[in-house]
């Protein structure tokens, strides 16, 4: 009867997932049965389980981290975002609209980056003035 060593079934290698960093960071080689977890970089969501396997000398299947940034917000009829605009907004970040004179703000003054999209949108109408 021939047994192989336990080296054999080792993972000798620190698995890499571009945008993540392992929540704790252990030196390998590891054993079968172990366990590493990972997580996404601000700005990134995960795609697949966090949590990776040594298994017969190789690892399970390694999460994506994914952008999960919005654009900048879109512009409005007759109203403009509140503040300066950058190129990229994290997950959860809000955008704050404001209607010019005269006119009057329907909906949500502000707005969320949800899943790289933004919720919905208000609009600004026109206030009709008495004569």
């Amino acid at each position: 009867m021939h047994l192989l060593p336990v080296l054999d079934a080792t993972c000798k290698e620190t698995p890499r997932v571009d945008n993540a960093d392992l929540v704790e960071d252990m030196a390998g080689p590891y054993l079968p049965g172990q366990q590493l977890n990972f997580q996404c970089h601000e700005g990134f969501d995960i795609s697949g389980p966090p949590v990776v396997t040594c298994e017969k000398g190789k690892w399970s299947e390694l999460p994506k981290c994914e952008d999960a940034t919005c654009p900048p917000p879109p512009r409005i009829s007759n109203g403009e975002v509140r503040g300066s605009l950058k190129e990229k907004y994290l997950p959860l970040e809000k955008v704050h609209y404001r209607c010019f004179q005269r006119y009057s703000l329907v909906g949500p003054y502000a707005i969320m980056c949800v899943k790289k999209q933004w919720t919905e949108l208000p609009l600004c109408e026109g206030i009709l003035s008495l004569p």
